[in-house]
């Protein structure tokens, strides 16, 4: 479904909710709205993420904007010096990525990412991850099992602060036999 050549692109899309190994100062999240109150699960968000992403010994890393009303999505991906190299939107319809060597389609966005590296990530996955829902210790790490992986992912997710009502982590890092994701999140607004 995808050519070699749509594979770096592929690449970029798949740090569509993970990235760069900096973290931030936590006064660099912005927030519009703070609450003293327990955080709720941010369903439609929008957020803005530097995203490394190693596979082997390849690494790609991308900056993002990612805006997440299911069951729409829309990430645009930059390179790290800000010039767009692609755009991916979901629907119910199935998923597309727009680039330089065209359009493709694929059913979901996981799909995109598994033919890109083989390994499938899913965006309601990694809204989970950013928000810290599942993580099981005060450490906030947790391995999820990954239907159609035969390796689960082992996340940690660092730093949490509550913007619009969410807890949101500063920095995600996943890894999944040799992928490793990381995402450090510049910004967040619920929807």
């Amino acid at each position: 479904m995808q050519s070699r050549s749509a594979l770096p692109l592929l690449a970029l899309m798949l740090t569509a909710g993970l990235t760069a190994c900096v973290t931030l100062p936590s006064t660099s999240l912005t927030s519009t709205q703070k609450t003293e109150s327990a955080p709720a699960y941010a369903e439609r968000f929008t957020l803005t993420a530097r995203v490394s992403v190693r596979v082997g010994e390849k690494l790609d890393t991308v900056k993002l904007d990612w805006t997440r009303t299911p069951p729409d999505e829309m990430i645009k991906i930059f390179t790290p010096f800000g010039s767009q190299v692609a755009e991916i939107t979901a629907t119910r319809d199935g998923a597309t990525v727009k680039n330089a060597s065209g359009t493709q389609s694929a059913a979901t966005i996981a799909d995109i990412t598994a033919a890109a590296f083989g390994v499938s990530i899913d965006t309601a996955m990694l809204a989970r991850w950013v928000q810290g829902r599942s993580l099981n210790s005060a450490t906030s790490f947790a391995v999820f099992p990954e239907s159609g992986n035969a390796l689960p992912w082992q996340v940690e997710a660092e730093n949490f602060r509550v913007i619009d009502g969410a807890r949101v982590a500063s920095r995600v890092t996943a890894i999944s036999g040799d992928t490793v994701v990381k995402v450090v999140i510049d910004e967040f607004r619920a929807r």
